[in-house]
């Protein structure tokens, strides 16, 4: 069962911030007058939101008081007091914190469903049928703020509610007040899925997205257990975002020329409407490629493909952060795929290159047929290599003539690399290492008499080894 709220206050004070430009939150509550002291008038048990920008709860009911938190547009608070002769309530958080609010920071949460008249009216129960997109709920987000709450289970898995929006609009979609772990999505008039919020547990679900006029629907879903939410869709009108200059297709990408002495550069956007983004560069020779997107306005993340669509690397940093690759790629054509993590955002990428020479000899088979043979394993054997683009495996092969006690160290990386121990020709998993970063990989063994295949190979990047077995 859910309620849905709409209070005057409420989207009249969105209009004015929207129009006005940010508000300072307690300009009215710094100038009032204290009441003698927090004695209460009447005691409330209701629940409120936010309508300032910023708003302060304070250690007493004074301008000057001791500020415990500062609440944001549309979180919600319990009203459980009046202060006597003052415009201020007495507030509790759900973190339990008690405080005071000046008053006209607040506004109820008034109750209005479809059949029950006009708003401030009492709603007479209303269960509806709400878990399909057919039967969405509606919320009116002409006047930037609208409010529901509901409940998700095991008996109503998920809720739908519907918005319509007249042109390009920055979407604010939250879900909080939970007691167990719920998930939020942003679905198109067709359902599928725009933006997501999954956090674990009870934190708050929030999507971020710049949506174009049409039709949007708000899924609420449980994930496990049940629980209660108070759902808020703030919007904000938006400008378009820019012409989509690049590609979502090898065959569309954008070209932005040769990585070579002079860094090549290329600005774009990433969002609703263009999810995806495709850079196309060539290398001439084998070079440490290095790749930075910066200029981020919201979180997005890069990767690094070749021609055959394989991810040779990627950089996903959290927020706005910049991401960077690095790696040594040998002559040929490759790509760079944007894509937004959450919200809207322009990058700009940038490819700087440093010829690397000829690729190292290969002293490794590549393949387990190929195999460098170490002969029978006793005491310590060394071998140094290298794996990276060009060559991206290296194999070994040893026997044991009794039960052996095998410690294996890779060492000596200046990129990401891993080793596994392999078995029935090269081709049974038995044990590996995968560190990440550059850090020695090791593994310790028992192995009983037979052939035994050691594989290393590049994770990330090009990197020099030096590969120690030591049998006992």
């Amino acid at each position: 069962m859910f309620r849905i709220h709409h209070s005057r206050a409420a989207l009249l004070a969105t209009v004015a911030s929207i129009a006005l430009g940010p508000v300072a939150a307690s300009a009215q509550d710094e100038t009032v007058e204290p009441p003698a002291g927090p004695v209460i008038a009447e005691e409330l048990d209701s629940l409120h939101f936010v309508v300032s920008m910023e708003a302060n709860l304070r250690a007493e009911p004074a301008g000057d008081a001791e500020t415990l938190e500062r609440l944001s547009f549309g979180e919600t608070i319990f009203v459980t007091g009046r202060v006597h002769g003052a415009d201020w309530l007495r507030v509790e958080t759900r973190d339990g914190v008690v405080g005071y609010m000046w008053g006209p920071n607040l506004t109820p949460m008034v109750i209005a469903l479809p059949g029950t008249g006009a708003v401030g009216q009492a709603a007479a129960p209303f269960e509806p049928d709400d878990d399909t997109l057919a039967t969405a709920l509606p919320l009116d987000a002409s006047l930037g703020f609208a409010l529901a709450d509901g409940r998700v289970g095991p008996d109503d898995e998920q809720d739908y509610y519907v918005f319509s929006l007249d042109g390009w609009t920055d979407i604010e979609v939250r879900a909080e007040g939970l007691s167990a772990d719920a998930d939020l999505s942003l679905l198109d008039e067709n359902g599928n899925i725009l933006a997501e919020s999954v956090y674990a547990g009870t934190d708050p679900e929030e999507i971020f997205y710049l949506a174009d006029a049409g039709t949007y629907y708000i899924r609420v879903y449980m994930f496990e257990g049940e629980t209660g939410y108070d759902l808020s869709l703030a919007t904000y009108p938006a400008d378009p975002p820019p012409a989509d200059t690049a590609g979502e297709t090898f065959d569309n990408a954008l070209y932005i020329g040769v990585a070579g002495p002079q860094e090549i550069s290329q600005d774009g956007w990433v969002g609703a409407g263009d999810s995806l983004d495709y850079l196309e560069f060539e290398v001439t020779e084998r070079s440490l490629i290095m790749v930075t997107m910066d200029g981020l306005q919201a979180d997005a993340d890069i990767s690094l493909e070749d021609d055959f669509g394989s991810i040779l690397a990627s950089s996903a940093e959290g927020g706005t952060f910049a991401e960077y690759v690095e790696v040594v790629l040998d002559a040929g054509v490759y790509y760079l795929s944007v894509t937004p993590f959450s919200g809207s955002t322009p990058y700009v990428v940038t490819v700087a290159s440093d010829p690397m020479g000829p690729a190292p000899d290969d002293s490794a088979g590549n393949s387990p047929e190929a195999a460098r043979d170490l002969g029978l394993l006793l005491g310590e054997v060394d071998a140094t290599d290298w794996v990276g683009l060009s060559d991206p495996d290296d194999y070994y092969r040893f026997d044991v003539e009794t039960s052996t006690q095998l410690v294996l160290l890779l060492d000596n990386l200046t990129a990401d690399a891993d080793v596994e121990i392999l078995t029935d020709g090269g081709y049974q998993f038995l044990a590996d290492s995968i560190v990440a970063g550059t850090g020695p990989e090791r593994i310790d063994t028992t192995l009983s008499p037979g052939t035994y295949y050691i594989r290393v190979y590049s994770f990330a990047g090009s990197t020099d080894y030096r590969l120690r077995l030591s049998a006992q």
